[in-house]
């Protein structure tokens, strides 16, 4: 399984800001609940991890990848990716947040996949400039669904 068979089109979306971290979930999520892949109980599940375990999913500065249990209103493997022009930050993180990888993965499997995929994107430092810099959406999904 590849990036572009977990990341579809229309799952990719660029705003202008939030207001604060729990907007930036909510917006984070919102293409896969639009599309039936999750619930909003995974959106609470996201909140909720990043409340109790100090938003432990900021991975590199500009980089956010959300996820919750696979039982937590999982319904279809599928990642989104949301980009956030005006930088924002997770409570209790210094680093700044631009780009959320929202991966929700119906199992065990799917979620390690899924997340050797998304670490072998992040651990290009010239894939993640770019990522970090998207000219539109369709740039931002090529980005990943051509590493």
């Amino acid at each position: 399984m590849e990036l572009k068979d977990l990341i579809k089109r229309e799952n990719v979306e660029i705003i202008d800001s939030v207001k604060d971290w729990r907007e930036a979930v909510e917006v984070g999520t919102r293409k896969l609940i639009e599309g039936g892949y999750i619930t909003h109980e995974y959106t609470e599940a996201i909140i909720e991890n990043a409340i109790k375990f100090d938003a432990y999913f900021v991975l590199v500065e500009g980089v956010a990848l959300l996820h919750a249990s696979s039982t937590s209103g999982v319904n279809q493997t599928q990642l989104s990716l949301t980009y956030v022009k005006e930088p924002f930050k997770f409570e209790g993180k210094d680093e700044n947040v631009n780009l959320m990888i929202t991966l929700a993965a119906a199992d065990a499997d799917a979620h390690m996949v899924a997340m050797q995929r998304v670490a072998m994107v992040l651990g290009d430092d010239d894939i993640l400039e770019k990522a970090l810099h998207p000219e539109n959406e369709d740039d931002l999904y090529n980005i990943f669904v051509n590493a």
